[in-house]
């Protein structure tokens, strides 16, 4: 896979969510090159600063060199983040190192020989962490070798790869702010990176399969988990809730039968259809037929909620504007009677009725400033605040449980998110869905 695509869960090195890593594209905050202004002067940098070249004496350890990138890796609400170098020349010793390190780490030194840093070097192939004391690891490394350092930001282990081929955790509890980072300390070496840029070539690593083996392997953990005896049956009743909440009372009736559930909601679909019944009349334009249904229906809300009534009224007198079959003065005796008694009540009803009057105006309403108040589309806010008072006076919640649930997911994940927990990066909602 091409290192820069937006597809899959990688792009510029960075496994997380879509969204997130387009924040970080667009706010130039991802590793994309060496930082000329954060090395050692034994360095020179070329090729946009992604290739790095040795030009000190090389003889002892107080000759080596490194450099950092112009970012750190991004740690939050990311699970995984990678890059590779190509070793052109190991030059004379191929003294190399490759890996991570703290901004105050000190830039004379191979990265894993200063505290905060770590680094897998080319000579012996040993890890060095914090020490200049290294472990067994991996093979050594040479010219035409591409090496790559991958940091798991989920359980916080950092590994290495060799050509493609993963060598296994070199370290591990690896958290903070850190930055790429690449050593040399003989004549002659040159590396140069990818760091999954625009236009860089692909990953010798495949990451993309790599990441979706761990986010596979978090799904199995999470779906792992013990859960309800009666999981098939709450997820039956939440999908019935969402159905009769929003006024599906056919498709609800239907699943209901055929998941032996009909006696169970008969009283919750009944109601669902007289106020399924309401809004369908105010959605049709039938606001005369939807003020009598409502007044049968829960005729305290009329009565107690003059936000609704008004709004009811307000859009009869589009309607009646609409039809064009309505007498100028009937329009303005409609108004007078039916609509003044609400004026001064607040700036809602002084401007909606500014607004609907405005129409009387003009020879044709349906070509003038105020013609959208004509568009069908008009009806559905009313339809809906009715929906709601509806719901509320009949003692039930404004949303479905099933929305609620989703709704509370979405608010934990950023949460959680927020406080880079790596895994979140990996699954979302819809993965549960």
């Amino acid at each position: 896979m091409d290192s820069s695509t937006s597809e899959g869960l990688v792009s510029h090195g960075v496994v997380a969510a879509p969204e997130v890593r387009k924040e970080l594209v667009a706010s130039g905050s991802l590793p994309s090159a060496w930082n000329s202004k954060d090395k050692w002067n034994l360095l020179s940098l070329s090729d946009e600063n992604l290739k790095v070249s040795y030009h000190g004496p090389g003889k002892t350890d107080i000759d080596a060199a490194a450099v950092r990138t112009t970012e750190c890796v991004p740690t939050t609400r990311c699970a995984l983040y990678y890059f590779e170098i190509t070793v052109v020349h190991a030059g004379q010793s191929g003294y190399i190192g490759i890996g991570l390190c703290a901004a105050n780490v000190n830039l004379n030194r191979l990265p894993g020989w200063e505290r905060n840093s770590f680094g897998y070097h080319g000579d012996d192939g040993h890890a060095f962490r914090d020490s200049g004391t290294g472990v067994a690891y991996g093979p050594p490394y040479t010219t035409g070798d591409v090496i790559g350092c991958c940091w798991n930001m989920i359980d916080g282990s950092v590994f290495f790869t060799k050509n493609g081929i993963a060598l296994g955790v070199a370290f591990q509890h690896v958290r903070g702010t850190f930055y790429p980072t690449v050593g040399l300390r003989t004549q002659g070496e040159i590396v140069h990176a990818n760091f999954g840029q625009p236009g860089a070539a692909p990953f010798y690593f495949d990451i993309e399969s790599f990441a979706q083996e761990v986010k596979a392997n978090l799904m199995s953990t999470i779906l792992s988990e013990s859960r309800l005896p009666n999981y098939y049956d709450v997820v039956t009743d939440l999908v019935l809730n969402f159905m009769i909440h929003n006024g599906f009372a056919a498709s609800a009736e239907i699943f209901a039968r055929d998941t032996g559930r009909l006696n169970a909601i008969r009283d919750d679909l009944a109601l669902t259809i007289k106020r399924q019944s309401v809004c369908r009349y105010v959605l049709d334009g039938q606001i005369p037929e939807a003020i009598r249904a409502m007044s049968e229906l829960e005729p305290a809300i009329l009565e107690a909620d003059s936000r609704i009534m008004f709004d009811l009224k307000c859009q009869h007198f589009v309607e009646m504007v609409r039809g064009r079959t309505v007498p100028t003065s009937n329009l303005i005796e409609f108004g007078r009677t039916e609509l003044a008694s609400f004026r001064d009540r607040g700036d809602y009803q002084d401007e909606r009725l500014k607004e609907v009057f405005s129409l009387l105006a003009y020879p044709d309403p349906t070509d003038c400033p105020v013609s959208y108040l004509l568009h069908t589309k008009r009806r559905e806010p009313v339809a809906s605040s009715l929906n709601v008072a509806l719901l509320t006076a009949q003692k039930r919640a404004r949303s479905s449980i099933l929305e609620r649930a989703v709704s509370q997911i979405v608010i934990a994940q950023s949460e959680f998110s927020s406080k880079n927990t790596g895994s979140l990066a990996l699954v979302s909602m819809r993965d549960f869905l």
